[in-house]
């Protein structure tokens, strides 16, 4: 979602195990420089989230990594913030969830995958970041 590729055609074409998170291999792949942001605080509300604004901010998306280790690992795409800049809270950030991928019109908002931050499957909190530039 960061690289502008389509994860099933392209990325998978590619080469990738879609089933695990190679940010150096995709990011280089495709021309990309790699930058982690480091692990956030555990609940996502104070500086985590404001690496993640500062991001968008300057125009990029940020994968997070949004569960503990015991669920497995699950990334989505921050892409949006609707927020007052000040005071930052996961529901004031977008993101898209792969594990939403569908859609289905008689339960749209179960099943769209662009959604709030903190109801992205298994949100507990910002756990690490990712940027491509």
């Amino acid at each position: 979602m960061c690289v502008k590729k389509d994860l099933e055609g392209d990325i998978k074409a590619d080469g990738f195990n879609i089933d695990y998170a190679d940010w150096y291999g995709i990011g280089n792949k495709y021309g990309y420089t790699v930058e982690w942001l480091g692990r956030a605080d555990i609940n996502g509300e104070s500086d985590g989230l404001r690496k993640i604004y500062n991001y968008l901010k300057a125009g990029y998306p940020v994968c997070v990594w949004i569960n503990s280790t015991t669920s497995g690992t699950h990334w989505v795409t921050v892409y949006r913030y609707s927020g007052d800049g000040v005071n930052f809270k996961a529901s004031d950030f977008d993101c898209i969830d792969p594990a939403r991928c569908w859609y289905d019109p008689e339960r749209p908002l179960e099943t769209t995958r662009d959604r709030k931050l903190n109801d992205a499957l298994n949100y507990a909190g910002v756990y690490n970041t990712v940027v491509f530039k």
